[in-house]
């Protein structure tokens, strides 16, 4: 099984798991979108609150970095700039606001597991879940894009300009790979950031990546969430 059918089966297990702990229970009333076209138009499932306001999720969830044991899940989630396919550069999702037209939200999740690779459903113990607005988030990946590619006297109107930081990114002496630490400012508060390159074998399209943190100083995603949700098995 290659890291994309993995990453497939992960997915597909999570989506159980919000399906039985999170939707269900909180009131939600959902429609899967099964077909290839809706999701790549960014819409995983269609959700009804109790409160009668329709929602078209993203789901996103870190599964390249579980819990388990001692292992603590990452404080920060990653936000996609670029990244390669067969060695071609792509525009990653969080600065393509063109390509995933139908989302309205994004729901972000963290999973703490029995153990580093999970076979089924069971094997999650625990859930931490942001439910965001995807224009809010667009607005603060977009200030700090922005801001990272004045820095590096990159025009913001290039066609490639996304490749032309992703250039910058390789060429980064690799003891300094999370060199891009920054303070950014949103409604008049500082929050932390950083810029990351993977260059790692078994991550095949060595992404870059703005990272916001969830918790710790810094922290702006709890913040703006619309709501939090922790979902576990009692």
């Amino acid at each position: 099984m290659n890291n994309f059918q993995r990453d497939m089966q992960i997915n597909d297990l999570v989506t159980q798991w919000l399906d039985t702990y999170l939707y269900g229970p909180k009131g939600f009333k959902i429609s899967r979108t099964d077909d290839f076209s809706s999701q790549h138009e960014g819409s995983d499932v269609i959700v009804t609150t109790p409160d009668g306001n329709r929602l078209v999720i993203d789901e996103k969830s870190s599964t390249q970095y579980i819990a388990y044991d001692d292992k603590m899940a990452l404080p920060t989630f990653a936000f996609e700039i670029g990244y390669l396919v067969n060695g071609r550069f792509k525009e990653g999702w969080a600065i393509r606001e063109d390509k995933y037209r139908q989302t309205t939200h994004y729901l972000l999740s963290w999973i703490k597991a029995k153990q580093k690779k999970i076979a089924q459903v069971d094997d999650i113990l625990v859930m931490h879940s942001l439910l965001l607005s995807k224009a809010k988030i667009h607005e603060i990946i977009h200030h700090i894009y922005v801001s990272i590619l004045s820095a590096h006297n990159i025009d913001i109107n290039a066609s490639d300009a996304a490749y032309q930081l992703y250039q910058i990114a390789q060429s980064c002496d690799k003891n300094n790979r999370m060199f891009w630490k920054n303070d950014f400012v949103y409604n008049g508060e500082t929050y932390k950031y950083k810029l990351f390159y993977t260059d790692k074998s078994y991550i095949p399209e060595h992404p870059l990546n703005i990272l916001l943190y969830r918790k710790g100083d810094g922290q702006i995603l709890r913040k703006i969430a619309d709501k939090e949700f922790l979902t576990e098995v009692k």
